[in-house]
C-alpha cells in the first residue's frame, strides 16, 4: 500500500508541491 501511495501520481504532485514550497521558503530567509 505504501510503494502504491509513494508512485501514485498525485503523491508525487504532493510531495514536488511540498519540496518546493520548502526550498522557496528556505531560499527566501
Amino acid at each position: 500500500k505504501i510503494r502504491r501511495v509513494l508512485f501514485s501520481p498525485m503523491a508525487m504532485d504532493g510531495l514536488r508541491a511540498a519540496w518546493r514550497g520548502g526550498r522557496e521558503g528556505l531560499c527566501a530567509d
